[in-house]
Order: structure tokens, then sequence, then C-alpha cells
């Protein structure tokens, strides 16, 4: 795997050059904006390019049940879920919930 030789200069402030472009806050269209999208986009194309989605469908792993607090939990319709019930989500995550639930897909 071969990564950007500059991906983590970003966090060292004692390199000159970083320091004058990050010394301020990053406008649209600034210098520092553009430089970090472009390192931003060689990250990504170097992860896209090495990782492997690796599957295994002959030898499944069963999905554990999970502890419920039926007082407090939220249930999608028509059991388009993994679980029947999940429970302690935070309001993000049950808005992200509801949001799928909606789309209606098995």
């Amino acid at each position: 795997m071969s990564l950007n030789s500059r991906t983590l200069d970003l966090t060292d402030l004692s390199n000159l050059e970083y320091k004058e472009k990050l010394d301020f806050q990053i406008g649209r269209n600034s210098p520092a904006e553009q430089e970090l999208k472009e390192i931003a986009t060689k990250i990504v194309e170097t992860y896209l390019s090495v990782i492997q989605l690796i599957t295994q469908a002959d030898e499944p792993v069963p999905v554990p049940d999970l502890n419920v607090n039926l007082s407090d939990c939220y249930q999608f319709k028509d059991n388009r879920s993994l679980h029947e019930y999940y429970s302690n989500l935070n309001p993000v995550e049950e808005q992200c919930a509801q949001e799928i639930d909606e789309l209606g897909y098995d």
C-alpha cells in the first residue's frame, strides 16, 4: 500500500509551509482549502485502490441477539431489520433508523 508521503504533514505545524497555510481559518477558495482537497482526494483514491472486500457466503456467522429495553425501543416496520427491536438509540441513530425504515427496503 502506498500513501501520499505528505498525508500526515498537516498535523505537523512545525512545518513552515503548513504553519503559514493553516495559521488562519480556511476560507472558501483559499490556497489551504485547495491543498487540503487535493490531499484528501489522494487519500480516498489510495484507499479505494487498495481496499479489498472479502466475503464468505458458504460459512455465514449468525448475528447474536441484543438485550433490548422494550419500554423504550424502536421497531422497524414489517421486520425489515436484522433485529426486531432496537433500544438505547441516541437521537441521531433513531432519526437515521426512521429514515431508513421509510425507504421501505427489505
